[in-house]
């Protein structure tokens, strides 16, 4: 299922969204219901879309970047005196 990404709120009261990109309006339960009709344009690396395949490398590309920190991957303290030494 294609969900719906990008939400933003148009009545506060009855807590009504609008879907940025299909323009589907309704609460978040009944837009779980309904699959967003946008096309994603597929992922330049894996060529997937909406969600990248497990082994795709842009993902690793990204990630291997040092100045990416994955929260739980390492301890803050110790990344931080890595980054201070360099």
């Amino acid at each position: 299922m294609n969900p719906h990404n990008y939400l933003k709120k148009i009545d506060w009261e009855k807590l009504i969204w609008k879907c940025q990109y299909c323009g589907v309006i309704g609460t978040i339960e009944e837009l779980d219901k309904i699959e967003c009709s946008y096309q994603y344009p597929p992922c330049r690396w894996c060529g997937q879309t909406p969600i990248c395949a497990s082994d795709c490398i842009g993902i690793r590309i990204a990630l291997s970047d040092p100045r990416i920190y994955i929260a739980g991957n390492k301890d803050w303290e110790d990344l931080k005196e890595e980054r201070m030494a360099n």
